[in-house]
């Protein structure tokens, strides 16, 4: 199966959110899927890292995706706002800007499945 996974928050060698979006992909390629990981830039150099380590299994593709402006909103949020709400702002305004890079850059790709993986519960929904 071919699936595309959604995780905000996505790095190696992380716990709680981070190590869940790491995780989910990690056994999802484990049980013979071919996945597309899109995550933010948070973990980009833990990531590059374990791509340069061999540590991304062949079927997995990880797309470090935060577009310019919402990566100068992030610093200025993150040095003003409490953390929380933050990183709230920034979480929910990623997940918008995703809609249009998916159907610029996937949507043609037949991907079988699609689910968005960190940062979502009762409290946060996605």
């Amino acid at each position: 199966m071919k699936i595309l996974l959604s995780a905000f928050s996505c790095g190696p060698d992380e716990g709680s959110e981070p190590g869940i979006g790491w995780n989910w992909a990690q056994q999802a390629v484990a049980l013979g899927h071919d996945v597309t990981v899109i995550t933010s830039w948070e973990y980009r150099d833990q990531l590059a890292r374990a791509a340069a380590d061999g540590r991304v299994p062949d079927g997995l593709s990880v797309d470090v995706f935060m577009p310019a402006r919402l990566e100068r909103f992030a610093d200025w949020a993150l040095k003003r706002l409490p953390a929380g709400l933050a990183w709230n702002l920034i979480h929910t305004a990623w997940q918008r800007a995703l809609v249009g890079h998916v159907r610029a850059n996937y949507v043609k790709d037949g991907f079988d499945f699609a689910h968005h993986i960190t940062l979502g519960g009762a409290r946060h929904p996605t």
